[in-house]
């Protein structure tokens, strides 16, 4: 506690939930309130200040949302190469699509047919989730006819997100079966967030969702679709008040076909060093 409260921000890992599971685990102290921690946390704007890797993002506000709300998705960097990625989509890990998406994506043939598809898709699948939760999300389908589930893989990570679900039982409800069972005075938050990774577009569906449990802030953020590189992301954490302004405890799993198959443990190990730390650059950025 000494540590974090002379402003040290401690890192390191816990055991992956299984092989294709990436995880870092953070404490800090930012110098600011928790409630203002609140708000920074809900306004996803504020993640472009300190994530270099954030090319552009956009608010999701009205329940139903629009095909508007995605005007600002663009298949940017190599915009090229990711058209033709699109157009040639088969089922695999390169691209994370449904079946039915990969057919829409195959009859096409520019860069304004696919890019409007694809801001269609990502309408589509929030509209899924927001209207059935984790089992409206569609699946991914890999080689051989497989499918992946990513809601599968979230419920999962919530189910071990012990902690919380002891001390904080009506926000782990609502998070593993939303959107049903919503407690009073949580807050919410929907975004898309065009990440470049490998020095591809990589565009994540991002829900952000808070409540106080007496003066401790409970947060979690799911990303519950990722275009390519990794198959979804589950973080949560808590703010808790301190004289200096607020420690922040944070936990961070995600899914990538990367590290799976021969050698990993290994790779798993690597590739949690490497996000972790990223992450921990974020971090000090965001506090600085």
């Amino acid at each position: 506690v000494k540590k974090i409260r002379d402003g040290q921000l401690l890192q390191d890992t816990v055991e992956s939930g299984s092989e294709r599971e990436l995880t870092a685990r953070f404490a800090a102290l930012v110098k600011m309130p928790t409630e203002s921690f609140q708000k920074v946390f809900i306004d996803v704007s504020k993640k472009k200040e300190s994530d270099p890797s954030v090319i552009d993002l956009g608010l999701i506000e009205q329940e139903e949302g629009s095909i508007q709300d995605f005007d600002g998705v663009k298949l940017e960097p190599k915009k090229d190469d990711m058209v033709k990625a699109y157009i040639n989509a088969k089922p695999g890990s390169e691209l994370n699509l449904s079946q039915e998406e990969i057919d829409i994506f195959n009859s096409l043939n520019n860069t304004e047919q696919v890019e409007h598809q694809f801001r269609s898709m990502l309408l589509n699948r929030y509209r899924k989730f927001r209207q059935h939760g984790l089992k409206g999300i569609p699946p991914y389908r890999r080689g051989g006819g497989v499918d992946y589930h990513p809601h599968e893989e979230l419920a999962r990570k919530a189910d071990l997100a012990k902690i919380i679900k002891r001390e904080a039982p009506e926000f782990h409800r609502h998070l593993s079966e939303y959107p049903k069972n919503k407690p009073e005075g949580l807050e919410e938050s929907f975004s898309w967030i065009n990440f470049e990774v490998d020095g591809k577009p990589t565009i994540s569906l991002v829900h952000r969702m808070g409540r106080l449990e007496g003066d401790v802030y409970v947060f979690a953020e799911r990303h519950y679709y990722v275009g390519r590189s990794h198959n979804c992301v589950h973080g949560i954490g808590g703010a808790f008040p301190v004289d200096e302004g607020t420690v922040l405890l944070y936990l961070v799993r995600t899914t990538t076909d990367q590290v799976a198959g021969f050698g990993s443990s290994a790779k798993r190990a690597i590739g949690s060093r490497i996000m972790g730390g990223q992450m921990a650059a974020n971090f000090e950025r965001a506090r600085a």
